[in-house]
């Protein structure tokens, strides 16, 4: 599985997995990849039907992942919107300046649309 390559990536810095169908299993394997990454830079994973455990999943990477700086979730069935504030905080806590984009999610309060430098 491509989560798998990613662990041991040392030059993809985007990877475009928009509408892949990933799901929340996809989601949980990207994140453990994450955990080790240091190459990956930008991660696109709009619409593919990743709910709150996925998105948990990819928060809990992003305490130790100092790379990332840009994760987009555009249209995916989120519907926690502290799952996104502790995927900022993450980015925030790690000193790594991030862009975080999380557009028509099932969140009420949709303010949260993106998010730079945080």
């Amino acid at each position: 599985m491509f989560a798998e390559a990613l662990k041991v990536n040392t030059a993809l810095e985007t990877l475009n997995l928009l509408f892949s169908n990933i799901r929340d299993v996809g989601a949980t394997a990207i994140a453990e990849a994450l955990k080790i990454n240091t190459a990956l830079k930008t991660l696109m994973l709009s619409f593919n039907q990743i709910s709150d455990s996925g998105a948990t999943a990819i928060a809990k990477a992003m305490e130790v992942n100092t790379v990332l700086i840009s994760l987009h979730l555009d249209d995916d069935t989120l519907q926690d919107r502290g799952i996104l504030d502790t995927i900022a905080e993450s980015c925030r806590e790690n000193a790594s300046p991030a862009r975080l984009a999380a557009k028509k999610t099932q969140i009420a309060d949709n303010n949260l649309a993106s998010r730079d430098e945080l």
